[in-house]
């Protein structure tokens, strides 16, 4: 395809796209619908000056949890300090915590809860109980009893 082809005209303006996969079509990766400075809410993209290139994807919310031991492998686990700032992050979200934990293929989480609008709220026992129960109907009864615990907030063990 020529280059010509891999232009096009949206309502925010013109943009640029590259080769797909597949012969004959065209992608447009990494458009950017929002924008926000930091810890502001972010607002609709509605025009870019020029020609936007969507020739490769933006940058991805990094993820620091995966299936790994965090204490055998401490330079993956995430530190006290991000720590604070997810759970603010969460906290600014409206989200508020369960006081519950659960261990979950070897990495532990703290159950926090951001309610859903116009439903009544959850008791932190409801909400631990729903997640579990979610769980269990998604594995294996085997896979549950080796991976997965949940801990009420005096440290006792829970469902």
């Amino acid at each position: 395809m020529s280059e010509q082809k891999y232009l096009r005209e949206t309502p925010c303006g013109t943009i640029f796209g590259t080769d797909c996969q597949w012969p004959g079509v065209a992608a447009y990766k990494g458009i950017r619908y929002a924008t926000a400075e930091r810890w502001a809410y972010p607002e609709a993209v509605t025009h870019w000056d020029g020609v936007y290139d969507a020739t490769a994807y933006g940058a991805c919310c990094y993820q620091p949890r995966s299936f790994y031991n965090e204490a055998e492998m401490p330079e993956k686990a995430e530190d006290a300090a991000m720590a604070v700032r997810r759970l603010g992050f969460y906290a600014r979200c409206g989200a508020w915590d369960t006081h519950y934990t659960e261990h979950l293929f070897d990495a532990w989480f703290r159950i926090l809860v951001l309610d859903c609008p116009g439903c009544a709220p959850l008791a932190p026992e409801a909400v631990v109980e729903a997640l579990a129960d979610c769980y269990r109907r998604t594995i294996s009864p085997t896979q549950w009893q080796k991976h997965v615990q949940f801990f009420a907030p005096d440290g006792s063990t829970y469902c």
